[in-house]
């Protein structure tokens, strides 16, 4: 097939707390989580989390690959909040009742430009869902990164 398509569909689901108020923590500890936990730019931490997470992916040829991602983010529990990637609290439970966190769309473009360099650029926006304009300041947050791999 031409562009070679790879459709995937991708989901996690990590506890969260049911109860911030007794002495047992119920929110996953990932331990050691990679910083590209749900796509290379990501916001969220595995963590008190449900998500759904298709992408498509193309080969342009010559190297060259493009992918296309969106995920969608829930809170597992009501009862704990949102962490970011190494764990750090971002936002309290407050009085947010929604479980929606946001949804987040990315582009990423990569090159293997030889057998020891490796080229890519990602570019991401997040949009806030109900729980994060529940509990405080809710704005987009757009992303761009890129990144050079030399093997030796």
């Amino acid at each position: 097939m031409p562009l070679k398509p790879r459709i995937r569909l991708r989901a996690n689901a990590a506890s969260g707390d049911e109860d911030p108020k007794d002495d047992r923590l119920g929110t996953f500890n990932a331990l050691f989580p990679k910083g590209k936990y749900f796509g290379e730019l990501t916001p969220i931490g595995p963590r008190n989390i449900l998500n759904l997470h298709p992408s498509v992916d193309v080969d342009l040829g010559r190297g060259i690959t493009v992918e296309l991602v969106a995920v969608a983010y829930w809170r597992f529990s009501r009862g704990d909040g949102i962490y970011d990637v190494p764990g750090q609290l971002i936002r309290e439970v407050g009085q947010g009742a929604s479980r929606h966190i946001g949804h987040q769309v990315e582009l990423s473009a990569n090159w293997q430009v030889s057998t020891t360099l490796f080229l890519s650029a990602s570019a991401s926006l997040f949009q806030a869902g109900g729980f994060l304009r529940e509990t405080g300041p809710a704005r987009s947050i757009r992303m761009i990164g890129t990144e050079a791999m030399f093997r030796f």
